[in-house]
């Protein structure tokens, strides 16, 4: 195995990192701390958002451009909810829990409990475009990002 044609190993140190606050139009309560620490055009196929979740807080209702997501909780704990025609599904994650969430479909990350939760975020693709229910401030856009 050479190592030639191989991409350099980066680190990246999570707490570093310079995030973004946003929140939903509609409902400002719906408010994250998120940034891409790893996408395109530093990579070829995939890519990590990471977010901060103040108590009662939230990554608004939104759909990704990418196949499917895994939401990994790092500290904290999350409510992760999943539209469906029958109503909303739900599920509570805890520091150490994953899931994965379908492509295509609507979903919301809110933090129930007392303390900051932090979460990844991977998707299998180097760019993603994330469309929002309301739009989101403070850019005021319902979509964000480039699907690659």
């Amino acid at each position: 195995m050479t190592t030639e044609n191989m991409p350099a190993l980066r680190a990246t140190r999570l707490t570093d990192v310079e995030l973004l606050e946003a929140w939903s139009k509609g409902t400002p309560g719906d408010r994250v701390r998120f940034a891409f620490p790893i996408a395109a055009p530093a990579t070829g196929s995939i890519s990590m958002a990471y977010a901060e979740i103040e108590p009662g807080g939230a990554i608004p209702w939104h759909v990704d451009s990418a196949a499917e997501e895994i939401v990994l909780v790092l500290e904290g704990r999350v409510e992760v909810s999943l539209e469906d025609y029958g109503g909303d599904e739900t599920v509570l994650l805890e520091a150490g829990c994953a899931v994965c969430l379908p492509a295509g479909r609507a979903h919301r990350v809110h933090n129930p409990g007392a303390a900051t939760s932090r979460t990844v975020h991977a998707f299998p693709a180097a760019g993603v475009a994330v469309t929002f229910a309301d739009p989101l401030m403070p850019f005021d856009l319902r979509t964000i990002g480039e699907a690659s």
